[in-house]
């Protein structure tokens, strides 16, 4: 009795999480379909953190908010006499599919592209990743 309810529970929320992600990525068509119509681009380019930050507006209100950072480092390592130099870039691209814009409720796919000499690697970014947007700044560039 116990194995046939949580069979029927693990089948139930499969069946939920299988519902919401296609219900997000109908979402996110919809969006990107609407990018493709005369919809108004705005771009923000934030120097201290070197961040690209593209605007799609459907009127006033934002549909798709892109941000691109890039983070560059450059390290010394010391092994027996010799100096060794190494170069590190991180690139983080996410896009925000807005679903409520005063709520702050969005859908955000992205990945983390890391770049050195040696390995080249780009990975989706994690769910619980920290990275987000400055609401009142995008505010602040649509009403100008």
């Amino acid at each position: 009795m116990k194995t046939k309810i949580i069979l029927l529970f693990l089948a139930f929320l499969s069946s939920t999480l299988y519902a919401q992600s296609k219900a997000d990525k109908k979402i996110m068509n919809k969006i990107e379909k609407q990018i493709l119509d005369k919809n108004i681009k705005k771009e923000i380019f934030n120097d201290l953190d070197s961040a690209t930050i593209t605007i799609y507006l459907k009127g006033n209100v934002p549909i798709l908010v892109e941000k691109q950072t890039g983070q560059f480092r450059h390290t010394y390592k010391f092994t027996a006499d010799k100096r060794v130099e190494q170069d590190y870039q991180t690139l983080i691209n996410a896009k925000f599919y807005i679903r409520n814009w005063k709520k702050n409720i969005y859908i955000r796919v992205g990945k983390i592209i890391k770049i050195n000499s040696e390995v080249n690697s780009a990975v989706p970014m994690p769910a619980d990743y920290i990275f987000d947007y400055n609401k009142s700044q995008i505010e602040n560039v649509i009403i100008k």
